[in-house]
């Protein structure tokens, strides 16, 4: 064995299939018959690329947990700091503690999560690039 790829019957990495199993539909793609190794050194990432990154991930998720921790002990604080709070009456005598409850922290949770995943897609591709770089979409394929 070359060390080229995987053994016949085997899967690559990115889960095509080998060779001797491709259809009309993969060379439709554009996937190779061989898999190639990378041209240059320039397509693999350091260990210092790659820790800098982990930090910087770590960073952003440590930060929207806190705002997490937040928003959830923020609604029993609001409960005891402010009267008004479970005695007022909203749209269905909804109280603003029950409305935030019910419907607030769902609503919250969800644009918190688009902009934590957000965030972290745009700092791993600033710091490491996209993923398959400049190949990852095949000639043809819009």
């Amino acid at each position: 064995m070359s060390g080229r790829g995987p053994a016949a019957g085997q899967d690559d990495p990115d889960g095509r299939p080998p060779p001797d199993d491709r259809t009309e539909a993969d060379d439709a793609v554009g996937y190779d018959t061989v898999w190639s190794e990378p041209d240059t050194a320039d397509d693999f990432d350091t260990a210092l690329e790659v820790e800098a990154a982990f930090r910087t991930q770590r960073r952003v998720a440590l930060a929207h947990a806190l705002v997490f921790l937040l928003v959830v002990l923020g609604a029993p604080v609001l409960n005891i700091a402010l009267d008004w709070w479970t005695r007022a009456r909203l749209l269905g005598g909804m109280s603003p503690g029950f409305a935030l409850v019910a419907i607030g922290l769902y609503i919250g949770f969800f644009v918190l999560a688009l902009a934590a995943a957000s965030l972290a897609n745009g700092v791993e591709d600033a710091m490491l690039g996209p993923v398959g770089g400049d190949e990852a979409t095949p000639e043809g394929v819009p």
